[in-house]
């Protein structure tokens, strides 16, 4: 009796068991192409480079021994899966031994961030190496979709986990080398099931077998595969709710700091660093600001992130010396930064250039620092001078009685002289002295100036008195001012400035305003039309 032929089907399967299992039996270009493409891979890793890592993953001949385990656990055949898993353990022990020796070298440049994306492995990469086990073992039972094999090693991962695992461990960090370690085991394991899992399914399993295969001894062949994937897939699925956990908390602590920071005018957030530690969180925060944080000041924003986070914070704030100016002097915020200065910021920025204009008339005194506290008295300015004399307690109550209210409160002034003199090798400098004012002229100056500014703020709210100016002359008193604002003040603005300050400081007085433009806009308008409460 004449055997029957056999379908193309048949005759199709049967050729994709002879590829697999020639693909599952180590020869000598099997250890040559390992060898080669683990010193691509770990080379590449050392260079950063993701095109020569992809290089590696297609040179890498590790697949083929875990098709051919999958195919002798699909169909029986112990003698297949046992060969296929000891070239497998001999090609991933090549590869780890050669990283290691590599990364033992003294000049390897440490750790990149191709190496560290490999220590890290997630649920995800479990996902990818499925689909690509799926996919490959698919592409080794159509010859017509083989082509496809090159981007499926692509997709999966074999041998750079197992080179980052090696040079990990010659840079003495175990756990790191571990990580890596189980992206390679999470994708050996992934592989083998949904391999398997394909070629029951299409037939390629029973090609050879004499009689049908039981449930009861699939279990038992797949069994501990199946148990290893749902260890890893549990393993996995922690450290990516661990990454997910560590990047709220970031986002977290970040929003929380750059809104404290946004009531210090000229301070902002430059970098941010987090590691947990139980029910708790070491952070360590840059901040770029022109006066350092005290530890009053970063006690307060610690306390503001634990009232506001579900781990209590340590918090260690490093100030790093900065400030921003124009062509015109100091600035508090820059033009890439859209959010809207706040109420007490843009009370703080005009408090500052009355401070500068009186601060103006002392030779060799500077501003370097003013800010805003709420004491339990009351609002209180925190101002820093540095100077050759030290700021008397009568100069403080004169510049604090031209101060804006804050929040319909007097706010008070208190000024540290920073006492500052510039020498050469032969002498002291002193500061040029400026024009001595009559104690007439000089309290006439203030009260004028503090009636302009106070004016100016019912006006234009947005509106700040830079620099004034006074010239006595026989018949007029003409007051000059300096005005920052987001428009022109017009003509019939200055004669109703001017009528006010007449009838209630000096009936000779003759204003002249130079407005110079800054205007700040929001979503919601130009800050000189929209009220400060309702700015977010």
């Amino acid at each position: 009796m004449s055997e029957q032929p056999m379908t193309a089907a048949e005759a199709a399967r049967r050729d994709a068991v002879v590829r697999i299992t020639d693909a599952a039996h180590p020869g000598q270009h099997y250890y040559v192409l390992t060898v080669l493409s683990a010193l691509i891979a770990a080379f590449g890793l050392l260079a950063n480079s993701t095109a020569v890592v992809i290089g590696a993953m297609i040179v890498a001949p590790l697949m083929g021994p875990i098709m051919g385990l999958a195919l002798g656990l699909a169909s029986g055949n112990r003698k297949l899966a046992e060969s296929s898993l000891l070239a497998e353990a001999l090609g991933a022990g090549l590869c780890l031994l050669i990283a290691l020796a590599i990364g033992r070298m003294p000049y390897t440049l440490g750790l990149t961030s191709e190496i560290l994306a490999r220590t890290q492995p997630t649920i995800y990469d479990l996902v990818v190496a499925l689909a690509a086990g799926a996919a490959g073992a698919y592409a080794m039972v159509d010859a017509r979709v083989s082509g496809s094999l090159p981007g499926v090693a692509i997709a999966v991962s074999l041998v750079p986990p197992l080179a980052a695992s090696g040079l990990c461990l010659g840079a003495g960090q175990e756990q790191l080398a571990a990580g890596a370690m189980i992206l390679f085991l999470a994708n050996f394991v992934a592989i083998q099931l949904a391999a398997s899992t394909v070629f029951l399914l299409t037939g390629v399993a029973t090609v050879n077998a004499t009689r049908r295969t039981t449930p009861r001894q699939l279990i038992r062949r797949f069994g501990p595969s199946l148990l290893a994937l749902v260890v890893v897939g549990w393993f996995l699925t922690r450290t990516l709710l661990g990454l997910l956990a560590d990047h709220q908390l970031r986002d977290a602590i970040e929003r929380e700091l750059h809104t404290a920071l946004a009531n210090t005018p000229g301070t902002k957030l430059e970098s941010l660093s987090i590691e947990r530690r139980g029910l708790g969180a070491d952070v360590s925060a840059v901040v770029l600001t022109p006066q350092p944080l005290e530890a009053e000041q970063v006690a307060d924003l610690q306390r503001q992130l634990a009232g506001r986070l579900r781990v209590t914070p340590r918090l260690v704030v490093r100030s790093l010396s900065s400030a921003d100016f124009d062509a015109d002097g100091p600035v508090f915020s820059r033009e890439d930064d859209p959010t809207p200065p706040s109420a007490e910021s843009l009370a703080v920025a005009q408090a500052r250039e009355l401070l500068l204009a009186h601060l103006a008339e002392l030779p060799g005194a500077e501003l370097a620092d003013v800010r805003l506290e709420r004491a339990p008295a009351g609002p209180r300015y925190m101002a820093q001078v540095r100077t050759p004399e030290a700021i008397s307690p009568t100069q403080v109550a004169e510049m604090q009685e031209t101060l804006p209210l804050v929040d319909g409160e007097p706010p008070q002034l208190v000024v540290r002289s920073s006492l500052s003199r510039v020498a050469t090798a032969e002498q002291y400098i002193e500061p040029t002295p400026r024009r001595t004012r009559p104690p007439e002229e000089a309290a006439l100056l203030r009260r004028l100036r503090t009636g302009l500014a106070n004016q100016l703020s019912l006006l234009l709210p947005t509106a700040r008195l830079v620099t004034v100016d006074l010239e006595m002359q026989p018949t007029a008193v003409v007051l000059r001012g300096e005005v920052r604002a987001p428009r022109t003040i017009t003509p019939a603005e200055v004669a109703g400035l001017q009528a006010t300050l007449r009838q209630y400081v000096d009936p000779r007085v003759v204003v002249v305003i130079a407005s110079e433009l800054h205007p700040v806009a929001a979503a919601e308008g130009y800050l000189d039309s929209i009220p400060p409460a309702a700015l977010p």
